[in-house]
């Protein structure tokens, strides 16, 4: 519970990056749900970090960073796919780990439930796009394309998804079997 109230700074700095400072100084968090304006002056920081770094090791390690935190402008989102701010140092702990999660989970036992998360997948599919934009930027080249890629990466969410609905199956036919009705 300390480093929660504690690391405030660190959270803002790599982990929740969507904010701007306000007139008070203190961050002021984006509600913005256009995961194409997921830009702010922290992330152009660790962008930039990469650029002018003395060496090789170092570019790499801050590319490294700025990627977390780039990522995590996807995954750290609700269900209506607004930025979670630090919220006391919790960030998205009061949704424990379902902003993470890369599959939709929508259904339950066939019923759908109002709750559950929906764009999950396709708010993955648009990271592991710009994510991919990053990489050949960073690389110079453009030999590859997204639409090469792209076929593979949604094959392994639709398995992602299976896995958890099967998982989920299981869980609950465990339950029913307990269960004295």
């Amino acid at each position: 519970m300390g480093s929660v109230l504690r690391n405030h700074h660190q959270l803002a700095t790599y982990h929740f990056v969507l904010w701007e400072t306000g007139k008070d100084g203190k961050p002021v968090f984006s509600k913005e749900t256009d995961l194409n304006k997921n830009n702010s002056t922290q992330l152009s920081n660790l962008f930039n970090a990469h650029k002018v770094a003395e060496n090789d090791c170092a570019k790499l390690q801050f590319f490294g960073e700025f990627l977390h935190a780039f990522m995590d402008t996807f995954a750290h989102r609700n269900r209506e796919n607004a930025p979670y701010g630090i919220n006391n140092g919790f960030g998205h702990g009061y949704d424990l780990s379902w902003p993470d999660y890369t599959y939709n989970n929508g259904t339950l036992v066939g019923i759908e439930l109002p709750w559950l998360w929906y764009g999950r997948e396709a708010r993955t599919l648009a990271m592991e796009e710009a994510v991919f934009a990053k990489l050949m930027e960073r690389s110079g080249t453009s030999k590859v394309k997204f639409s090469d890629i792209e076929g593979i990466l949604v094959s392994s969410l639709i398995r992602k998804c299976i896995r958890a609905s099967s998982c989920r199956n299981a869980e609950m036919e465990r339950f029913n079997e307990a269960a004295i009705f």
